[in-house]
């Protein structure tokens, strides 16, 4: 997650914290294996006392008409390809963490975005400074922000949406992009749980919850020093 962590504007410095960890793993001497699928099989034949699962989430995809339209994308899908999307209106469904940084991206390049989220107030969570930094970058970069807005139905390149009681149509727009929330990728460990239960099996970062990568690289640790020693 942190390689999409880093895509928004002013975030390239996590790219330094993927450089520390590797570096650090192989002044400890850790192996690591690119190019190779994790599996019940191969985990359970490395005969494990302990499986950590890193395996992240995916965009929550919620009951709504017109969502998986070809011209309606993931945040997951837009960021690594904003450099060659070609768009000039663009509506960015949900106001959190990710819905913000990628209307941010998209002011960045010029391309004029829309941001709808249904609660009273965008950014909930998000610390109060960087918050500010990102609202005034959104302002600057003329950015559009309904809130109390429920998203009724996608009908490209249009959406419906309520909103104080009335339902509202919004667009032309030429992108959609969804930012609707995530949900953990748990598939792995689940059939791990099922097929090996003498297998100790945990879950971290977004695996877990879906959360800040702060707040995944703390579960980490504090999950490193319980095992410290055992």
């Amino acid at each position: 997650m942190i390689e999409l962590a880093k895509l928004p504007p002013h975030k390239a410095v996590l790219e330094r914290l993927i450089a520390y960890r590797l570096a650090m793993l192989e002044q400890l001497g850790v192996p690591v294996r690119n190019g190779r699928r994790a599996d019940v099989e191969s985990i359970a034949a490395f005969a494990p006392r302990l499986v950590i699962l890193a395996t992240g989430s995916k965009p929550a995809m919620p009951p709504i008409d017109g969502l998986r339209d070809s011209h309606v994308m993931a945040v997951d899908d837009v960021l690594p390809k904003l450099d060659v999307i070609e768009a000039k209106r663009c509506a960015v469904l949900g106001g959190g963490l990710a819905g913000l940084e990628t209307a941010d991206a998209l002011c960045a390049r010029g391309i004029q975005a829309e941001v709808f989220e249904m609660a009273d107030t965008v950014g909930t969570g998000l610390p109060a400074t960087r918050k500010g930094f990102v609202m005034d970058r959104l302002n600057a970069g003329g950015c559009v922000i309904h809130t109390g807005a429920r998203i009724q139905h996608v009908a490209f390149p249009m959406i419906g949406y309520e909103q104080d009681g009335q339902t509202m149509e919004a667009g032309p727009y030429d992108l959609v992009i969804t930012a609707l929330g995530r949900r953990s990728e748990r598939v792995l460990a689940d059939e791990l749980r099922e097929k090996h239960p003498e297998i100790e099996c945990v879950c971290v970062g977004d695996a877990d919850h879906p959360a800040t990568a702060l707040e995944a690289t703390a579960g980490a640790a504090e999950l490193a020093v319980r095992w410290e020693g055992k």
